[in-house]
């Protein structure tokens, strides 16, 4: 059965606040956010606060067999995902 992974691991009162994260902020979260590429198994979903690169995807998927196609991620067209995009 597909999982559907949320990749959030910070307090709403944090993510509320996304004026207050420098770009430095922003791309901590997005590492730690990642590391969830490596739990995906084919027909998961997984939210993400920012896109994650295609290569990264294609390097996880070359040492689990992770089939990319059968997979969704989701993610904003911003720096961050927020509450009002959600």
């Amino acid at each position: 059965m597909p999982t559907l992974w949320l990749g959030n691991a910070c307090a709403e009162h944090m993510v509320d606040r996304v004026d207050l994260f420098s770009e430095e902020d922003r791309r901590g979260l997005l590492f730690t956010m990642k590391r969830l590429v490596w739990l995906l198994r084919d027909g998961d979903a997984l939210v993400l606060p920012r896109p994650v690169s295609r290569d990264f995807l294609q390097h996880v998927a070359r040492h689990t067999g992770l089939d990319l196609s059968s997979i969704r991620l989701v993610s904003p067209d911003a720096d961050l995902l927020t509450q009002d995009q959600l």
